[in-house]
């Protein structure tokens, strides 16, 4: 027996209030995505937009559909094919960042899914001002829209196309006002945000419409902070009359003058009892502590990986890497090493005493992963925190409960948790203007519960690097592991830029580092099977040695014959310092400070020697 397939679990809707990407046509682009879907046959899936150096255009296979849809009507005021298209190619679908027609698409008007063609982050568009080839999943919103056109076609169709193109084509007022019903409809489940007076109001059109119907003249919707996602899109096309009841004038909503209250008053009370049976369930993150919902500023690196560990052997550069790609962030960083007694408390924070007015009291005293989270929620900038050494604790014990938040979607945990009292109090603190001064108990309990739950926001990254010569130390387990995005710095990653070095021995001989460090490795891995993590790497000892002669001989008998002695050729230093007594470190160290590299019994050639037989031959 065949039954209906179970049903399946969707992920939370992300409502994207932070967005900053504004959507300036909206009757143009909503407009334009139903003629796509009509004119290519209804189907269920779109590649509609092709590449044009940095920007977009139409498909020619799809600009051949929508003219054979629209030509007909077109034509009849004069508008060429190549008009025509020229057109289109100026519509927002094709101008617009994707976090916009996201916001549009799938939190407003629930038309279609918008994703690139190829996987890239939802931040990829930015910056930079390119455009990426993009494809629509459409909902069966289109065939709802779809039963009023289809009834009237030829009366509906020069209404779309005129929204779509601005050309100027005679239509029916009526059947546009209809039109007008069908996209509030379709609207009415959207949610916005704004600020009043320090607080966040998040609302949606059925409580502007309560507003009027309680007598009201007017509803601000402007608030007292710049307007993002949604509700940047809901000016748009309220100021473009896209809804039936509602005037609209900078930031002030009212009745139309055609409309009469009591007829807003029962369509209102429609809309409630309609949203009291939907069944989806809406994460409205900033009552959450969700902080994707707060601004992202518009420098947020293009690619960024949000969880990474660098590991390789020892001295391959993975420091100077995180170093070096750290620049994109600026002074919006904080580094932190672990080691085997680092703990959660020291990590995240703890509630411990301090010395504060000649006495001591007790408060939650942030780690530096409170520390990065609070600047990047109250920065809305991008802010990194480098973990080194991170497989030198136990990251198990030292993450807690914020291993959880490590499971990330487009940059935001997917799993919140709770924070402890003193975390909240801590946060809301740092994060409420008004928190410590406030003395009203029910809003300053409101402000803390707005803490109770956090998730690692979209513009905070954690670097890390990990020796993988030292995994021994504190193993990491694969639920953990499966969380970063691992990558390997190999043994000889970089060494071009340590090509040029000539060190001098102890003995006089003036060697190629590079050369040098390579058949101490040949020695370990040939004769000592030793694994490649336990090789060196090009900046084992680091450049600032390797330009000084003197600081390089300590620095090879302080730390790298150490390492040999101790670690990586601990059981086999007769066949590593095969030219010299290897009974003890000792002996090692007197011995280099002798013969140089004849402790290994390498004999390498003299650069100055192999310098003038090039010249003689010259």
């Amino acid at each position: 027996m065949t039954t209906p397939e179970s049903l399946q679990e969707h992920r939370d809707i992300d409502l994207k209030l932070g967005i900053k990407s504004s959507l300036s046509e909206v009757r143009e682009t909503i407009s334009l995505t139903f003629l796509l879907w009509r004119s290519s046959g209804r189907v269920a899936d779109l590649q509609y937009s092709q590449s044009n150096g940095d920007d977009l255009q139409i498909k020619d296979e799809i600009a051949e559909l929508l003219k054979g849809l629209l030509r007909s009507t077109y034509t009849s005021i004069g508008v060429s094919d190549d008009d025509f298209i020229s057109k289109i190619n100026e519509n927002q679908l094709f101008k617009s960042q994707i976090e916009a027609l996201i916001v549009a698409f799938e939190l407003i008007w629930r038309l279609a899914k918008v994703s690139f063609v190829e996987q890239r982050s939802f931040s990829a568009e930015r910056r930079g001002g390119i455009r990426y080839e993009k494809q629509l999943t459409f909902t069966k919103n289109m065939d709802l829209i779809d039963l009023l056109v289809a009834e009237n076609q030829d009366t509906y169709m020069p209404i779309l196309l005129k929204w779509a193109t601005g050309f100027e084509i005679e239509i029916e007022d009526a059947a546009e006002e209809k039109l007008i019903k069908i996209f509030m409809l379709l609207s009415e489940e959207a949610i916005y945000k704004l600020t009043a007076a320090g607080t966040d109001v998040i609302f949606n059109l059925n409580g502007v419409y309560k507003k009027l119907v309680e007598g009201n003249d007017t509803v601000d919707i402007n608030g007292e902070l710049e307007s993002k996602g949604s509700l940047r899109i809901l000016k748009s096309a309220l100021s473009e009359g896209l809804n039936d009841f509602l005037s609209y004038r900078p930031g002030i909503v009212r009745l139309k003058d055609n409309r009469e209250l009591d007829e807003l008053s029962e369509y209102q009370r429609r809309v409630s009892a309609y949203l009291s049976l939907c069944n989806f369930k809406v994460i409205v993150r900033d009552n959450e502590f969700m902080v994707d919902t707060t601004p992202v500023d518009e420098h947020t690196p293009l690619e960024a990986t949000y969880n990474r560990i660098l590991f390789g052997a020892p001295g391959t550069g993975k420091s100077y890497t995180l170093e070096t790609e750290k620049a994109q962030f600026g002074d919006n960083y904080e580094r932190v090493t672990f080691h085997p007694n680092y703990s959660y408390g020291q990590f995240v924070g703890t509630y411990k005493p301090v010395p504060m007015d000649r006495e001591i009291t007790y408060k939650f005293v942030p780690g530096p992963f409170t520390r990065t989270l609070v600047k990047a929620i109250k920065n809305g900038t991008p802010q990194l925190l480098i973990i080194e050494e991170i497989n030198r604790a136990n990251v198990a014990a030292v993450f807690g409960d914020v291993f959880q938040l490590l499971d990330r979607r487009d940059g935001v945990s997917q799993y919140p948790i709770e924070t402890s009292e003193d975390m909240r109090t801590f946060l809301a603190s740092e994060l409420e203007s008004n928190f410590l001064s406030c003395t009203d108990e029910t809003e300053k309990k409101r402000m803390l519960d707005k803490y109770r739950k956090i998730v690692i926001p979209s513009n905070m990254y954690i670097w890390a690097t990990m020796n993988s010569a030292d995994q021994g130390v504190f193993p990491m387990d694969t639920a953990f592991k499966r969380r970063w995005e691992f990558e390997y710095i190999g043994i000889d990653d970089g060494s071009d830029e340590i090509e040029t070095y000539i060190v001098t021995l102890p003995n006089g001989k003036q060697v190629s580092w590079n050369t040098l460090r390579k058949e101490i490795n040949s020695i370990l891995l040939k004769s000592c099977k030793v694994n490649e993590d336990k090789l060196l790497g090009p900046f084992f000892l680091g450049l600032s040695a390797l330009a000084n002669g003197e600081k390089f001989n300590e620095m090879f008998k302080s730390k790298l014959l150490m390492y040999l002695f101790e670690d990586a050729a601990k059981q086999y230093r007769k066949v590593v310092f095969s030219g010299c007594d290897a009974s003890t470190y000792s002996n090692v160290c007197i011995a280099y400070d002798n013969i140089g590299d004849e402790i290994f019994s390498l004999n390498l050639q003299d650069e100055r020697q192999q310098e003038s037989e090039e010249d003689e031959n010259a």
